[in-house]
């Protein structure tokens, strides 16, 4: 620290200038080979102010009086060596008392404002540098926001009583004439800072004028701070998010800023991130995988380091299951006839709801794969354009759409309602076995229970082996190969799912069931079951 100074003045003019602007003496840049600029400011500024004013308004005579008490935190650091942007807090009170007295009768509208003021400022919405410094005049100019005070607010009217109100606001700003400024001296060894105000050559006049007084003093320090990095907090994001990366809470001289990345040893297998080179205090980029990002601050001759973590979370996908609750036709389907040659007949299936796409002796994966591939259409890849960045030219899926929908068909000619099996035979096999007193109804239930238990199978497997969580995580350089690698994920997952719903499962139903002979010429009544070894048997892809 060069050193710090507490200056205090006071001043009485006849003026009333609703101004914004408070010119602060600080030291200014100095030729090279003396004094640094200062790079950081801090400290208070104190402010009371004091308007006691009396005006003839014709018939009636105004009186007001405010008095406005403040304190101002300030913070600030150098952008570029001209701007500088001041932030800070700004806390205080605010009374005010006023009268309209009426010259017939002297009764008097009272009013009465007490309020607090409790704000934060930021030299970036100010409309520009919140801190500027003027090189001729060799001064540093602060714009302070407008600042409010929340109070209440009593008034009283002669004949109709007092109203109060206890959500007021009123302007409270304090203020000091841009006029009254003079250029700073100061004496960098001792670090003696030394401020005030020169008063202006003409002063308005006013038929009533106003008296202001204004007592201001402030305590700032300044210091060229060592020399060191500040990478910022930790930050957890999901896979290929933008990061920003903000070092501007280093300090010194800082000439350049340098961020590397190294991958965290937990990570995925795959791709290389000890790679990867930016500049600037504040840099965005594209993470696939957790890192270490490090920041190193050089002044030209010195250098400091600090890092940190980048986390990255899988994002959250799944292969979506879905089974029709309304069950669908077979058709075209296998007669029920009694026949020497035919050991069982489909009475149900288990297939893809898609409409347009592979039925259950292929593709299970939806949206099916065309020519060998998803890609497209079940997923997307996106290619990461981050120039300096730790993954700049990988690519990886940025989308996820693969699904398993899958429906109960029956045979038409099982089912209530459904046509006669041969003209000869004249009614249909439902109604031929409800006539007949057989377990009919038990027997279709079975039917429907069994392709359900096709679905549930596939559900259950999708529950520990769903792909999407590694095809989540893929990630490669090589555009094709990483289409090649997660594609093999899902013909692999495919198979599985296909055989984990495969047939035989055990017998879920048995009885007699009258058949149609395969000639017309009347029935017969034979066993049958649902399930077990002589069912059909599903083709895995």
């Amino acid at each position: 620290m060069i050193g710090e100074k507490s200056v205090s003045f006071a001043h009485h003019v006849l003026l009333f200038v609703p101004g914004v602007v408070l010119v602060l003496c600080l030291p200014a840049p100095v030729a090279a080979g003396g004094w640094e600029e200062v790079k950081e400011f801090y400290g208070t500024i104190t402010i009371l102010q004091v308007l006691d004013h009396e005006a003839d308004l014709g018939d009636q005579k105004q009186i007001l009086r405010k008095n406005v008490s403040a304190t101002i935190s300030v913070t600030g650091h150098s952008f570029d060596g001209a701007y500088h942007r001041p932030v800070g807090t700004i806390s205080g009170t605010i009374t005010t008392e006023s009268f309209m007295i009426s010259k017939k009768d002297g009764k008097a509208v009272h009013g009465t404002f007490s309020g607090v003021i409790d704000q934060r400022f930021d030299g970036e919405n100010l409309g520009g540098p919140g801190l500027k410094v003027n090189k001729q005049e060799g001064l540093y100019r602060i714009s302070l926001p407008h600042l409010y005070a929340k109070g209440t607010a009593t008034v009283t009217v002669p004949g109709l009583g007092t109203s109060d109100d206890p959500d007021s606001e009123e302007n409270a700003k304090p203020f000091m004439p841009p006029e009254y400024r003079k250029p700073v001296r100061y004496e960098p060894q001792a670090g003696v800072i030394i401020g005030g105000f020169t008063h202006p050559e003409k002063i308005p006049t006013y038929p009533k004028p106003m008296v202001v007084t204004t007592t201001a003093s402030w305590n700032l320090s300044f210091e060229m701070p060592p020399l060191r990095a500040e990478a910022g907090e930790a930050q957890t994001v999901e896979r290929g998010e933008k990061v920003t990366l903000d070092g501007s809470g280093s300090t010194g001289r800082i000439v350049t800023y340098t961020w590397t990345f190294e991958k965290d040893p937990k990570c995925m297998p795959g791709p290389d991130a000890h790679r990867g080179e930016k500049k600037g205090a504040n840099v965005e980029v594209t993470v696939l995988c957790s890192l270490t990002a490090r920041l190193t601050v050089s002044d030209g001759s010195d250098e400091e380091s600090d890092t940190t973590t980048i986390t990255v979370n899988p994002r959250d996908w799944k292969t979506e299951f879905y089974h029709d609750p309304d069950e669908g036709i077979l058709d075209p389907s296998v007669r029920p006839l009694y026949s020497p040659y035919l050991p069982a007949f489909n009475g149900g299936a288990n297939s893809c709801l898609e409409d347009g796409q592979s039925t259950s002796d292929n593709h299970i994966m939806h949206p099916a794969a065309t020519d060998g591939t998803w890609e497209g259409r079940g997923y997307s890849l996106f290619l990461v354009d981050d120039h300096g960045g730790p993954f700049d030219g990988f690519w990886y899926p940025s989308e996820y759409n693969v699904r398993v929908t899958r429906e109960t068909l029956l045979n038409k000619y099982i089912v209530e309602g459904g046509p006669v099996l041969l003209a000869g035979l004249k009614v249909s096999f439902y109604d031929k076995n409800k006539v007949e007193g057989t377990d009919i109804d038990g027997y279709l239930q079975a039917v429907r229970d069994h392709e359900l238990n096709h679905s549930l199978h596939f559900e259950n497997w999708l529950r520990t082996g769903d792909p999407a969580a590694d095809i989540e995580k893929a990630v490669g350089q090589e555009r094709d190969a990483l289409k090649e690698e997660i594609d093999g994920i899902l013909q692999k997952a495919e198979s599985e799912i296909c055989h984990a719903g495969k047939d035989p499962f055990s017998i879920n139903w048995g009885g007699e069931l009258w058949f149609g002979k395969d000639d017309g010429s009347g029935w017969i009544l034979g066993e049958t079951e649902v399930g077990g070894e002589n069912q059909l048997q599903i083709k895995c892809p």
